[in-house]
């Protein structure tokens, strides 16, 4: 039912890995109305449009710009919720002032009880 956009479903799970840790690597698989695998089956004609303006932009332009996008997607859209990261290799963000931040290796998710906030 997963591949199916017409499934009487509206979570699908998902994994994927990008080839490069870039947004040209990650935005357009995912949310482009033509990318694959998009999940969700997002599509978005505004997004389309801006994933591809991106795309042409100088190189040192665009990690800026993915970052704009991104809080657009998830904040104007929502079409996807990141529950876990699996297979143990994983790249977890975590901000200046999170110490203790390390990858469980069974869960392939943050070690809960190492973490703590850097003062």
């Amino acid at each position: 039912m997963r591949d199916d956009p017409n499934a009487p479903i509206n979570v699908r799970s998902g994994g994927w890995c990008s080839d490069w840790p870039a947004g040209s690597s990650w935005f357009p698989d995912l949310f482009h109305s033509d990318g694959s695998p998009n999940f969700a089956y997002f599509s978005e004609p505004a997004v389309d449009a801006e994933i591809e303006r991106i795309g042409l932009l100088p190189i040192e332009e665009q990690p800026a710009a993915w970052g704009a996008l991104d809080r657009s997607i998830m904040t104007d859209y929502y079409p996807v919720i990141i529950r876990r990261y699996g297979d143990g290799d994983v790249g977890m963000l975590h901000g200046a002032r999170i110490g203790g931040m390390s990858t469980d290796s069974t869960f392939s998710m943050p070690t809960w009880k190492d973490i703590y906030i850097v003062q």
